[in-house]
């Protein structure tokens, strides 16, 4: 029984933290190089999110979907994410790297 609360109560505090994050964990830049290797490690598959400054349908999804705590917390749960925001070079590298 008291193996049974522990292990409920660390499921619970694992839920918490991952309700918690507040926005999706986006890699700091949209480097293809690094989100392979980030996703070969972790054995995740890549989430990619592109982006313009002028997208209006961009801002949208981004307000209503990538703001839902339970959208946030199965994208930082199961994926490797990027943002690759096109208006940026970054962005257009990390677009012509991929394919896309």
């Amino acid at each position: 029984m008291r193996l049974l609360l522990i292990s409920m109560g660390l499921l619970l505090s694992l839920g918490l933290q991952m309700c918690r994050a507040e926005e999706v964990a986006f890699l700091p830049k949209a480097d293809f190089t690094e989100a392979k290797k980030q996703a070969a490690e972790k054995k995740r598959p890549i989430y990619v999110f592109v982006t313009s400054d002028n997208c209006g349908w961009c801002k949208e999804y981004k307000e209503k979907h990538l703001s839902d705590p339970i959208m946030i917390a199965y994208l930082n749960s199961f994926y490797i994410c990027v943002e690759a925001n096109i208006s940026k070079p970054d962005g257009q590298e990390f677009v012509k790297q991929a394919d896309l």
